[in-house]
């Protein structure tokens, strides 16, 4: 029988934000190290999230250890919490063959897996009953925007150089 997110116990809801966490780090190393040798910049953004990510998911495993003694961060989330809270899709799966990834696929990619891990720390945070994990939600929720932002902003700058160096209209 399928439950409803509700329904979750407060670790189990942190297993869930700890797999969107490590699989985000992920998403971000790989991206970093097909962006480094031809589009630095973007390498190293991409590596720093990767360590953004690391440190959200030390923070949540940290919590769970000390809220739930005895509870261990799962490497794998549980196929009962899998069903409730699945992990951010983000579609278009063919843009995980990281060497075939453009720039925009990368960003855009990005960009949603901030916006859905947000909107995941959202919904958890009008489900937990808990003071302190509904504060670290609402606190992981911020974050997530502000890194959404981060790649937004990045996308307007790259919007903006392009259109410097498009060719003017009117030839002589």
């Amino acid at each position: 029988m399928k439950r409803g997110f509700a329904e979750l116990t407060p670790a189990e809801a942190l297993q869930a934000a700890i797999s969107i966490e490590r699989r985000n780090t992920e998403i971000y190393q790989n991206l970093a190290q097909t962006f480094a040798s031809y589009d630095r910049s973007l390498g190293e953004l991409f590596g720093s999230m990767a360590e953004e990510e690391v440190n959200h998911r030390l923070a949540l495993e940290d919590y769970l250890r000390q809220q739930f003694p005895g509870e261990q961060p799962s490497q794998r989330l549980d196929p009962g919490i899998r069903e409730v809270v699945e992990a951010p899709d983000l579609e278009e799966p063919e843009v995980f063959i990281f060497d075939n990834v453009t720039v925009d696929q990368a960003i855009d990619m990005a960009e949603r897996a901030e916006t859905e891990a947000c909107d995941f720390y959202q919904a958890m945070a009008r489900q937990v009953t808990d003071a302190g994990l509904k504060r670290l939600c609402q606190h992981m929720a911020e974050v997530e925007a502000e890194h959404r932002g981060t790649f937004v902003r990045w996308k307007q700058s790259r919007a903006s150089a392009q259109d410097l160096q498009a060719p003017k209209g009117g030839s002589l």
